[in-house]
């Protein structure tokens, strides 16, 4: 009895010890790829016939993150998350830079050497505001889009965030789904005005904690 009950404790002992490697201090990276949600901004303009159209930045969207992970307990970890995200047709037009301080809570070993996490991230961000300013004369009459730049006009800010949920496959290896977006004050919409826009993506991310 006094065996199997030293056995018992020695395996609490590694469940315990796995979510804290997996929550260990260390710098990591993460690459992460989906579609766009919510309403992006304008990207590029064209004449057909003297009507003007706009384009917007949908379809597939990277993001590349990094940063530094501080371990704070048993199961939980602070971070400091520089990610750069953008469209991949339109990353000149669409790339918007973040800063975002977080959590990272881990649960105990599910079974081998994983465990699930969650995170969130809430921070700055920063992107171009469109070319609001961009003049007809600029634009071809023959339905050629015409875009812009990087930050050729005034920059964007506003906020932020990720939210994650994931398995940590080993202690520096994880993954799992991301939504990651922003909410950003004056870019150009509709009508080449400036209006408030939330957007961003929803998809798979893979990380590796050095």
């Amino acid at each position: 009895m006094k065996k199997v009950f030293l056995l018992l404790l020695a395996l609490c002992a590694i469940v315990g010890a796995s979510a804290q490697n997996a929550n260990r201090k260390g710098f990591f990276i993460e690459a992460a790829v989906g579609g766009s949600v919510g309403n992006p901004p304008l990207s590029g303009l064209s004449m057909d016939n003297g009507v003007l159209n706009g384009h917007y930045t949908g379809g597939t969207v990277v993001n590349f993150a990094f940063g530094p992970r501080f371990r704070t307990g048993s199961h939980t970890a602070f971070d400091f998350r520089i990610e750069a995200q953008a469209n991949t047709a339109r990353i000149t037009q669409s790339l918007v830079l973040k800063a975002m301080p977080g959590m990272r809570i881990t649960t105990g070993e599910l079974f081998g050497n994983i465990s699930m996490y969650i995170s969130a991230n809430i921070g700055f961000a920063i992107a171009d505001s469109g070319c609001a300013d961009f003049y007809y004369d600029f634009i071809p009459n023959d339905g050629t889009e015409a875009t812009w730049d990087l930050f050729s006009s005034d920059p964007s800010f506003g906020a932020g965030y990720s939210l994650g949920l994931g398995l940590n496959i080993t202690t520096h290896f994880y993954g799992g789904f991301v939504w990651d977006a922003q909410y950003m004050i004056h870019q150009t919409r509709d009508n080449l005005t400036w209006t408030n826009l939330h957007y961003g993506m929803a998809g798979l991310r893979l990380g590796y904690r050095f």
